[in-house]
């Protein structure tokens, strides 16, 4: 274990060594005593994570901050970069046992997908669609690592919410100037997570229709060449009846 300090803050972290590649998993001073818990998740979430994954040189921040993560899952998650990827966790959350055995290591193999994705796709313009596939991806690739139900932000919609989503898709794939937050969080006209929920059901399709694919194989394939594809089924314009 090993202490620095950053920007006037200390942390603590450790190196995760798969094969030539070194994982930094840091931990800033705000855990206090629970701290090694939190560490000897994230690390052992590495490990399970690389057997998919071909990882590469990076580090996993994780933070102490109650007021950011997702009400009721007591943890959020981003990736900053290719080479850096942030958890956010409140030590105190009601349900400490789930947050440690099911939320953390979800959240560092979800945020290690979305690495590895960024590396492997360093021009790939951001867009919905673009947005839909790479969580997609990360949703369904937690599951396929770690089992259990699919988390809840990306529960199956109605059949009804999942047309109108589509009809969106069809037209809406390539703009790069959507509302993220609309679509991942939920607005007057979209249900909450509707993003997650889409993106999880066009992977899952894409997957249908090519069963020797995986969340992990299907890393550094471009969201373009999904959607492309989908446009023959579920994507497929409507004929207009006049």
């Amino acid at each position: 274990m090993k202490i620095e300090r950053q920007n006037g803050a200390f942390s603590f972290y450790q190196t995760e060594r798969i094969g030539d590649v070194t994982i930094k998993i840091r931990l800033f001073d705000s855990f206090g005593g629970i701290r090694k818990g939190f560490q000897e998740v994230a690390k052992n979430a590495v490990t399970q994570t690389a057997h998919y994954l071909p990882l590469h040189e990076l580090t996993i921040n994780i933070k102490n901050d109650p007021k950011k993560v997702i009400p009721n899952h007591g943890h959020s998650g981003r990736k900053l970069s290719a080479k850096e990827v942030q958890i956010t966790v409140n030590p105190s959350f009601s349900d400490k046992e789930k947050l440690l055995q099911v939320e953390l290591p979800r959240s560092v193999s979800h945020e290690l997908h979305h690495a590895v994705r960024d590396k492997a796709l360093p021009d790939e313009k951001s867009s919905l669609g673009a947005a839909l596939i790479a969580e997609g991806l990360a949703t369904v690739f937690e599951t396929d690592v770690w089992g259990g139900e699919q988390s809840s932000w990306a529960k199956p919609l109605s059949k009804e919410q999942t047309e109108t989503l589509l009809e969106k898709v069809i037209f809406e794939s390539e703009d790069q100037n959507y509302n993220h937050a609309r679509w991942f969080f939920g607005s007057s006209d979209l249900p909450r997570w509707a993003g997650y929920s889409i993106g999880v059901y066009l992977v899952k399709e894409y997957m249908r229709l090519h069963p020797s694919e995986t969340a992990a194989t299907l890393v550094g394939t471009p969201a373009k060449v999904i959607i492309d594809d989908l446009r023959q089924t579920v994507l497929k314009r409507k004929e207009m009846v006049p």
